[in-house]
């Protein structure tokens, strides 16, 4: 084997590794960010969902060291490692389609509560749900097939493998758009019939909601192209890694931006209620305004209820007598 081919077989597993770990240190601090913010307030179906895939994660991470060791360390200099690939990277797909799934599923949740009065939203809620499961089936499909090949590398090459992977990534990539597109138009929706008032708070929900679900679609597309452009390499492997990381990252991301900001004088907090769930963006004005107020902006029968409030806060230290 050729110095270039080893390096085409070999670097794109250290790369994938190492990205595996740096995304599972973002992914630790969004969960200790969500474990002081929201693990008593939050659903239980959130919190498990949320601690199910701290639990995935760490298992794919250290499922995916044993691949980086087993060929990078421990079988260094044996070319045949190539031709039977460790066990463990056989679990790479499979795990990536189940936590890619479960929070491709939370975001078709959040838009089929979201799109109450929207029947594009909910039929798109639909299609990205069937695109998710179908995904995660195909993954679990692709690694269980190369388990039975005996985790040989010819598996790469079958005709077989080719459509199963095609369709794994194929339908995470448009599952991942559409979702990243339905939650856009229901929030433009609802801001072009809003008050004035709220148009920021409506435009920073969708800025978010484009950067997060960019990311995703962007990696999604780019694995597909990777994989379909050099077929029956490893250059595809890193998006692997990266993708069941970054799908969790993103989760918690969403979760933690409902964080509230609290600094000395007035807080007004923005938030949107939704039946069943609760997201929330928090901004500061200045101190001075008037009373503690609440205002409801439009309904929630069944879709978005925006409220905004403002608390009148003061600071003072501990052991000094209280002065109004």
């Amino acid at each position: 084997m050729s110095a270039n081919a080893l390096l085409l077989a070999v670097g794109p597993v250290f790369l994938g590794v190492i990205f595996n770990w740096g995304l599972l240190g973002a992914f630790l601090v969004q969960i200790y960010i969500y474990a002081v913010w929201y693990h008593q307030t939050d659903r239980s179906v959130v919190r498990c969902i949320v601690y199910t895939l701290l639990c995935i994660e760490g298992l794919q991470t250290g499922l995916a060291t044993h691949t980086g060791w087993e060929i990078l360390a421990f079988n260094w200099g044996d070319p045949t490692v190539l031709q039977n690939i460790p066990w463990s990277s056989a679990t790479t797909p499979i795990l990536c389609g189940i936590v890619s799934m479960i929070v491709q599923l939370y975001f078709c949740w959040r838009i089929w509560l979201l799109g109450a009065n929207e029947v594009i939203a909910r039929v798109i809620g639909v299609v990205c749900t069937s695109l998710a499961i179908v995904q995660c089936i195909a993954a679990i499909t692709y690694g269980a097939k190369f388990i039975s090949l005996d985790l040989n590398a010819s598996f790469f090459e079958t005709t077989e493998s080719k459509v199963i992977a095609i369709i794994w990534l194929v339908c995470t990539a448009v599952c991942d758009v559409l979702i990243t597109a339905s939650l856009v138009y229901i929030f433009t929706a609802a801001k072009s019939r809003s008050l004035a008032h709220t148009g920021s708070l409506l435009n920073r929900l969708i800025i978010q909601t484009v950067q997060s679900g960019i990311i995703t679609a962007i990696f999604s597309i780019l694995h597909l192209v990777i994989f379909l452009v050099y077929p029956g390499t490893l250059l595809d492997v890193p998006f692997v890694y990266i993708l069941s990381k970054l799908y969790p990252n993103v989760l918690l991301a969403n979760l933690n931006n409902r964080n509230r900001l609290n600094i000395r004088g007035t807080v007004v907090s923005e938030g949107i209620s939704i039946p069943g769930d609760a997201y929330t963006l928090r901004s500061i004005i200045p101190s001075g305004t008037g009373p503690s107020s609440r205002i409801g902006l439009f309904p929630s029968n069944g879709g978005i209820e925006m409220t905004i409030s403002t608390h009148k806060t003061s600071d003072r230290d501990v052991g000094l007598p209280y002065t109004n």
